[in-house]
């Protein structure tokens, strides 16, 4: 059975959008969709993701806030405006609806990168859930084999002594900053591989 994380699907949408308020007449019933908790994540790691508009024509730089939660088994990455906005759809799913105020409580969270990444430790696996044209799209497939340059340089991130490596993935180039004082084979995204965990 497949699950999806986000209740109802047409305020993932409204996300997007500028500036919206509901009337108090509003109201929104209870979505079928079911949502599941793998396990709690025994530490939580905080990434700073940046985007430019898709041409660059502006120059702006939007900045979001990314979490990546570690468990034992999983490791799920994702905006942390939309954990927050999960978070209040399942609230607002128990109560059976969503109304006006509820909405509007929702409407607050607008992430700016809408998908999640699951890692699972046991099959070695990599579950993706996107937003396409206003639909989500969950799907399961092997991780990429990353073939990581280990460079000879050194800085320190967060008081944390880090490494260099190098990958490309997809057509671009990445640079991490890795810790091996911090024993997680993780980092953001789908980045893993080297030996510590990716803080930049």
């Amino acid at each position: 059975m497949k699950y999806s994380i986000v209740i109802f699907t047409f305020i993932s949408t409204l996300l997007l959008s500028q500036e919206v308020k509901f009337s108090k007449v509003f109201k929104l019933n209870k979505n079928d969709n079911a949502s599941k908790l793998f396990e709690n994540s025994d530490i939580n790691i905080y990434y700073e993701f940046s985007s430019n508009d898709k041409d660059n024509s502006s120059g702006k730089t939007y900045k979001s806030i990314c979490v990546l939660q570690k468990g034992h088994n999983f490791s799920k990455f994702v905006d942390v405006e939309k954990l927050k906005s999960d978070s209040l759809t399942q609230v607002f799913s128990q109560q059976g609806y969503a109304g006006a105020k509820e909405v509007n409580q929702l409407l607050r969270h607008k992430p700016l990168w809408s998908g999640i990444v699951l890692k699972k430790s046991k099959n070695d696996s990599l579950v993706r859930q996107n937003l396409v044209a206003s639909k989500i799209c969950q799907y399961e497939e092997i991780p990429p084999r990353l073939d990581w340059k280990l460079v000879n340089e050194t800085k320190d991130v967060l008081g944390y002594p880090c490494r260099k490596a190098t990958v490309t993935y997809r057509g671009r180039y990445y640079t991490a900053w890795y810790t091996n004082k911090l024993a997680l084979n993780d980092g953001p995204y789908i980045f893993k591989g080297l030996p510590g965990l990716i803080l930049e």
